[in-house]
Parts: C-alpha cells; sequence; structure tokens
C-alpha cells in the first residue's frame, strides 16, 4: 500500500527533472504545454526566454521560467503549471498570481 501523504509531500517539494514520472501531474494546462514544445530548442538560455514571451504574450499573467540540462530542484505555488523534456533540455514554466494593491 503506497502512503498517500508521502506521494504528495515528494511531488510537491523535491521532483528532480530525471526522477520525473511520465503523467498527468507534470502539466496542468495544455495550451502551456503546447507553447512550450513549440519553442524549445537544444539551448537553455534560448528556450527559456522563447517561453516566457510565449506565455506571457499568449496566455497573459508572469510566468516563470527553468530550464537545463542536468537536474534541478525546485518549489513552487501555482495552479498554472507545466514541465517538459525534449532533446535533453528540461523545462519548467509557472505561472504566478497577480497580486492587487489597495
Amino acid at each position: 500500500m503506497i502512503c498517500q501523504h508521502a506521494n504528495r509531500h515528494n511531488r510537491a517539494y523535491h521532483q528532480r527533472t530525471g526522477n520525473i514520472k511520465k503523467s498527468d501531474d507534470s502539466c496542468t494546462h495544455i495550451e502551456l504545454k503546447a507553447l512550450m514544445s513549440k519553442v524549445i530548442t537544444k539551448d537553455p538560455d534560448e528556450s527559456k526566454r522563447a517561453i516566457l514571451h510565449s506565455a506571457e504574450e499568449t496566455l497573459g499573467g508572469q510566468f516563470h521560467v527553468i530550464c537545463s540540462k542536468d537536474d534541478f530542484s525546485y518549489i513552487t505555488k501555482s495552479s498554472t503549471y507545466c514541465q517538459i523534456t525534449e532533446n535533453d533540455l528540461t523545462c519548467y514554466a509557472f505561472q504566478t498570481p497577480k497580486i492587487v494593491s489597495n
């Protein structure tokens, strides 16, 4: 029997890119995934800039993008995110909520 709490904890706090299972929990937004796949290249710097520009232009709001050829560890809180791997390059993009000031 798998412990549900441990499973959630691992997914939320320490997803190493080399150990991610190919499942729906690596992406919550089909359009974000499609545009990431369209603009990703073999170069991490070029890819993160292209993904950021495309996501903000197409979907609106603010995004953050991480791209690496090596494993990386991250923590984010977002309901809109996607991680893809193509040509040995992994990119993770997530949308940050708009902060309304009084």
